[in-house]
């Protein structure tokens, strides 16, 4: 996870969602340069042992956008805050993630 947000606040806010902390969440105070710098997706995925072309960013802002595509993110774009023109920069852009479905690839057995 990749937050604008100082680590107490975003901790508070995962929580009061019934969420559970992820292992691994670069907040404000993680980095010397936040969104729209791609430095906290760059880390995020450095944390993660991953290639940020590797990754997959949700956000909603157009600085966050901006973050994830320069770090190399696939970045899709949710239609929480701002308008679709405001996205365009995203890979994708959803109107929420209940139009998400994620499915597990089964390798064929030999």
């Amino acid at each position: 996870m990749a937050t604008s947000r100082p680590r107490k606040v975003a901790e508070t806010s995962l929580l009061a969602s019934g969420f559970e902390l992820p292992d691994s969440m670069v907040c404000a105070e993680d980095v010397t340069y936040g969104k729209p710098h791609p430095a906290p997706f760059i880390l995020a995925a450095k944390n993660l042992g991953l290639d940020p072309k590797n990754c997959i960013a949700f956000e909603d802002s157009p600085a966050g956008i901006k973050s994830a595509k320069d770090a190399g993110c696939f970045t899709i774009a949710l239609l929480t805050s701002h308008k679709k023109s405001d996205l365009a920069l995203a890979d994708l852009i959803l109107d929420s993630f209940s139009v998400l479905s994620i499915r597990k690839k089964m390798r064929p057995m030999s």
